[in-house]
């Protein structure tokens, strides 16, 4: 089964406007994620709607902000993710970074419970990388359904 994001970019692939693409993709992003050039990472809500399905897999997308023009791996955790939580949180391919100034990660999110969840996702870069004042920290509740 194809996700409607997937659905979609099969689309915007076919288009010869990158603008497009750039909007479409801006506009599913669940996280933006900006590293500033000393390599601090900060993170804050995007505008995708927060919205899962108990038990099944949702892509979801990232935006990166690359002012560093890093190419470290990105690293995802936090409180609520995890075997201890009711949240698997998993980067969908290789997240390393390629050091292009807009790059987009895809996560793959499972919930193990039903309901109103919150999650606090946590991005880095490795060592020395948490931006001060846990910045880099973003709380996102989510709605979760029944299958």
């Amino acid at each position: 089964m194809i996700s409607a994001i997937a659905a979609h970019l099969l689309v915007l692939i076919q288009s010869p406007d990158p603008a497009a693409i750039e909007q479409s993709l801006a506009a599913r992003a669940l996280v933006h994620v900006s590293i500033n050039p000393e390599s601090r990472v900060k993170a804050e809500r995007g505008p995708a709607v927060a919205e899962l399905r108990r038990g099944v897999t949702k892509i979801v997308v990232v935006k990166v902000l690359n002012d560093a023009g890093a190419t470290a791996r990105v690293a995802v955790s936090g409180p609520g993710i995890g075997a201890d939580g009711w949240l698997d949180v998993a980067f969908a391919e290789n997240s390393r970074l390629k050091g292009d100034r807009v790059e987009y990660l895809f996560l793959r999110l499972t919930p193990r419970e039903s309901g109103q969840r919150e999650a606090t996702l946590r991005f880095d870069i490795g060592q020395g990388t948490q931006d001060l004042g846990f910045r880099a920290e973003v709380p996102i509740l989510f709605r979760v359904r029944n299958p």
